[in-house]
């Protein structure tokens, strides 16, 4: 599952992205047959989906803990057990992830060394971060 991650989704090859799907609030990408209008506020994935993902791919649109709330309960809705994620956000939101998944995603979540350079002139003040 690709939560509002449009980018890395369509990055796929056309086969794998036949097995996954794209959670977004943004229309554009409706075309896709594997799109499914989301809005994290729902706190849910949609419930013919819920539990069926081995991983979770989420790049929310703010860094904010609120924010993070919603989207891990997003995540968890999502993830059958066991499944594993991919998360984006600043380093020092490590505590607050730990705490809105909960355990065990948060108890195994660790920063991956990897972080992804910006752009310049990206107007991003802040660095990123993955969290596995």
């Amino acid at each position: 599952a690709f939560l509002s991650t449009p980018s890395v989704y369509c990055s796929l090859p056309a086969d794998a992205r036949n097995t996954c799907y794209l959670f977004e609030l943004d229309e554009q990408w409706a075309s896709d047959p594997n799109f499914r209008r989301f809005d994290f506020r729902d706190r849910r994935v949609d419930e013919d989906l819920a539990g069926t993902f081995d991983a979770v791919v989420a790049d929310p649109p703010f860094i904010t803990a609120d924010v993070w709330a919603d989207y891990a309960a997003c995540v968890r809705s999502a993830l059958r057990d066991g499944g594993r994620v991919l998360l984006t956000t600043v380093g020092e939101n490590e505590a607050t992830l730990r705490d809105v998944l909960g355990n065990p995603l948060g108890e195994f979540l660790r920063k991956a060394p990897f972080m992804p350079a910006m752009r310049p002139g990206s107007g991003l003040p802040y660095q990123y971060s993955l969290f596995l």
